[in-house]
């Protein structure tokens, strides 16, 4: 679309003065196209007329500003930083972009010259119509500009990276950096190869980038500076290097480390392989071909004793040759494939050249969803001369990962004798319905749930989930051995009622945080049920009214919350509208430095009404109640269920930290002689003592008021 295109859009959109009716799939693509560089939109993103046009616009104004390329570092620090700063507010600190914000960030990214690659998770996030993380999409940023990991970054790139993270967090960069008397970057690196080269005849070439990735420290010391450097070789053939220049010059601790291949594990030879060809992750799925062929070269001197797999077998049933001029480059092969699917972006790409002694093919894989909406995988061969398809395959549920680094014919023979994953599917089916004595439940049926099957190499077992879909059947799971032995691990029965309503919704909505209408969709089916359990009652107790019906929005709220907080770096973990008098009330959980807090505040007129501090690993204590009912419900229903003591003892871990307890010994209770009670309890009245029995531990008194309400902790002894 031309500039002049969408002015003409926006004006006629001005100039009515209505909303705009939803734009085409042509349009929105567009959109996306405008702002990558030519690449098209997802197509099952929607967006409204009204939010598109608000993005262009924004990348025009970019446009505009962009007459003359910018480095890498003058983008960050001229365009990713200052909109990471606009995002922050007088209380905390937010540390995500918006999806406008990120459409805006790499459209000034690929005008200056800074190409993302799609599998970034800034793209991914771009793709998905989300946010991302502020420091996240600078690495991102950083790493298409400078290459390859931060710790493949020159020692001042470095210390730019982290001096802007530290100027945008408000901390100090500890970094060391040369001054005035000390060696620069270029002088220490000078010095070291001639030291090196002099010392040792392998290192004739230290300096070649294509044999050789070099790391870089700098520290000051008591006696000086000094300059550190490795030399990572790029093969499973030249030896490593280490050397330490001080700031005189003179090289110092000179190492040469050759590669050992006597005694070595599959494990250690992809760690090998990874760290040598520059993996931009430790496993398979981002090596190079170059890194594939020196795998096998070298996997039949692996030892079969230590983590040899059926994969193993597959790698060593195929060849993995290096590209000659009369192949295909492989973008030309995922391209084809890509042609071939109908689909111009994938969510995950694979693509190595193999061959099984007959043919000489890319092994293409893509993820995508295709027109349908459905997710789908797939691989192809495709001849790596002649372009031509010669088999696409649909992955069967549960197919092995694999399956995209060797040819199919290989595959196929060596998991021919194999319990499949559709037949483990089968078989947990099969057992599920026995089990729940009801032949009727749609386990196949994708609209009742979604079916997942992996296969555990090191258990030899399938593993398969029935992720439910709706709130008519819940999720089930069970375990296949190779000789078809089923074992049912989650048998959830198909009627719900109201004490499993709320576990029945947390699987059907897993995400967090809930918006809030859907915590008023849960209060009014809990209407329907009568619960028996003490969780249950609270949870039908509580009202969910609309977000709209108060005056403080969530933000509001959530920004009151972190303006009475010690931490301002986190997002918010939850917020909930929460009906009581006068007043309904949000209740906000924040994860802090040291703690979860939860802050209960009048959605009316911001009072903050009460304030719990929740080490970050007291799960066991934490009840998940706690965060979607309020304080002054809680406590008496947990009361009357556990009994004071035990809300004691929270209340002593919440207010000292003190993890030493033991679960107390009631009144009454009889001591376990080889593993003796740490505590005893007594209870008058609404106080509580908890009485330590081992010597050195404290003991507490906790005072309640008449509703449960903690008054008071003190240590008495």
């Amino acid at each position: 679309m031309r500039d002049e295109e969408i002015r003409a859009l926006i004006h006629a959109a001005v100039d009515r003065q209505i909303p705009v009716a939803e734009p085409s799939e042509q349009r929105k693509n567009a959109l996306y196209a405008y702002a990558i560089g030519g690449k098209p939109m997802n197509k099952r993103i929607r967006i409204s007329m009204g939010l598109a046009l608000a993005i262009v616009l924004t990348m025009l104004a970019i446009g505009a500003m962009a007459a003359a390329l910018l480095s890498a570092r003058q983008v960050i620090e001229q365009s990713a930083v200052p909109m990471a700063l606009e995002n922050d507010t007088e209380n905390r600190i937010i540390e995500s972009y918006t999806h406008d914000q990120l459409v805006t960030l790499i459209q000034t990214a690929n005008e200056n010259g800074i190409t993302l690659s799609e599998s970034t998770g800034i793209m991914r996030a771009l793709q998905a119509w989300e946010g991302y993380w502020e420091d996240e999409a600078i690495m991102d940023l950083c790493r298409a500009a400078f290459g390859g990991l931060y710790s493949d970054w020159t020692y001042e790139e470095q210390y730019w990276y982290n001096s802007l993270m530290a100027e945008m967090y408000g901390y100090e960069n500890e970094m060391d950096y040369p001054g005035p008397g000390d060696l620069t970057a270029e002088e220490a690196r000078a010095r070291a190869a001639d030291a090196l080269r002099a010392a040792y005849p392998d290192a004739a070439k230290i300096e070649d980038p294509a044999l050789y990735l070099r790391r870089e420290q700098f520290m000051r010391t008591d006696t000086g500076s000094l300059w550190m450097l490795q030399y990572q070789p790029l093969n499973l053939t030249h030896p490593a290097y280490a050397v330490t220049v001080d700031q005189t010059g003179n090289a110092q601790e000179m190492k040469e480390t050759p590669q050992d291949w006597r005694e070595y594990t599959p494990s250690t030879l992809e760690n090998a392989v990874s760290a040598a060809y520059r993996a931009s992750t430790a496993t398979r799925s981002s090596w190079s071909q170059e890194a594939w062929h020196a795998f096998r070269d070298k996997l039949p001197g692996a030892s079969r004793e230590s983590g040899w797999r059926l994969e193993h077998d597959a790698f060593l049933q195929t060849e993995y040759p290096l590209p000659e001029e009369t192949d295909l480059p492989p973008r030309d092969a995922v391209a084809i494939a890509q042609r071939d699917a109908g689909v111009d972006i994938a969510s995950d790409t694979a693509c190595v050249l193999v061959s099984d002694g007959t043919s000489r093919v890319w092994r293409v894989t893509l993820r995508y969803t295709d027109a349908q909406g459905t997710g789908q995988t797939c691989s192809w061969e495709i001849d790596s001369r002649t372009g031509d398809i010669l088999r696409r395959d649909i992955w069967r549920l549960g197919d092995r990962n694999w399956q995209a680094y060797v040819p199919q014919s290989v595959y196929d023979a060596v998991t021919k004798d194999l319990l499949t994953g559709d037949e483990a599917v089968a078989l947990v089916s099969a057992a599920l319905r026995r089990e729940l004595q009801d032949d009727t439940i749609p386990f196949d049926d994708p609209t009742f749930f979604q079916t997942q099957a992996s296969y555990s190499e090191w258990a030899n077992r399938w593993e398969v989930l029935f992720r439910t879909q709706t709130l008519r059947y819940g999720t089930c799971a069970g375990q296949v051995d190779e000789k078809g032995n089923v074992t049912l691990t989650n048998v959830t029965a198909p009627q719900v009622d109201g004490d499993s309503l709320y576990s029945r919704y947390r699987q059907v909505y897993p995400r967090n945080p809930w918006p809030q209408a859907l915590w008023v969709q849960f209060g009014n089916d809990m209407k329907q049920y009568d619960p028996v359990t003490w969780q249950g009652q609270l949870l039908k107790s509580t009202a969910y009214p609309e977000e709209e019906t108060v005056t403080l929005t969530r933000e509001q709220a959530v920004d009151i919350a972190f303006a009475h907080n010690d931490w301002q770096r986190e997002e918010p973990l939850d917020a909930t509208l929460i009906g009581a008098e006068p007043n309904p009330v949000w209740k906000i959980v924040l994860s802090g430095q040291t703690c979860i807090w939860l802050y209960e505040i009048d959605a009316e007129t911001g009072e903050i009404l009460d304030r719990e501090a929740y080490a970050p690993d007291n799960s066991d204590f934490d009840n998940p109640l706690k965060r979607y009912t309020l304080h002054r419900d809680y406590a008496p229903a947990y009361v009357a269920q556990f009994g004071a003591e035990r809300l004691a003892e929270i209340e002593v871990i919440k207010a000292y930290g003190d993890m030493t307890f033991d679960e107390p010994a009631l009144p009454g209770a009889e001591m376990d002689a080889e593993n003796p009670a740490q505590y005893a309890t007594t209870l008058e009245d609404h106080t509580v003592l908890i009485w330590a029995l081992t010597k050195g531990f404290h003991s507490y008194r906790v005072t309640f008021t008449d509703g449960w309400m903690t008054e008071k902790i003190e240590v008495i002894q």
